[in-house]
């Protein structure tokens, strides 16, 4: 009557370790991915910093950087790289009721960007 109890015991026993390695594991992956993420974090504080520094600083700084931010802007919108020619025009559509039917296109915004 003993054997077969000291059996599922010892049965139990190394089921018991099997999952404290598992925990441990899976413990160690949660930690190495907070690392991952307090580093990311670190980095994106220090970087938000500078673009703010460097923002504050100068008018032609914010300049540069809204230019910057425009040109990738609308390099997603028209699906390309805003380099066509030396100069480009680019126009910002929206749709409202008009004249020529429920849904008329309207020149919404025209940028002006030189190339350099």
């Amino acid at each position: 009557m003993i054997q077969p109890l000291k059996t599922e015991l010892e049965k139990l026993v190394a089921l018991n370790h099997d999952l404290e390695r598992h925990r441990s594991g899976a413990y160690e992956g949660i930690k190495r991915h907070l690392k991952q993420l307090e580093a990311s974090a670190a980095t994106l504080s220090g970087q938000t910093t500078a673009l703010s520094t460097a923002l504050m600083g100068s008018a032609q700084a914010r300049g540069n950087w809204g230019e910057v931010t425009l040109r990738r802007l609308f390099g997603l919108l028209v699906n390309d790289e805003v380099s066509h020619g030396p100069n480009t025009f680019v126009q910002l559509f929206k749709t409202h009721a008009g004249p020529c039917g429920p849904w008329h296109l309207k020149v919404d915004t025209t940028v002006f960007i030189k190339n350099p």
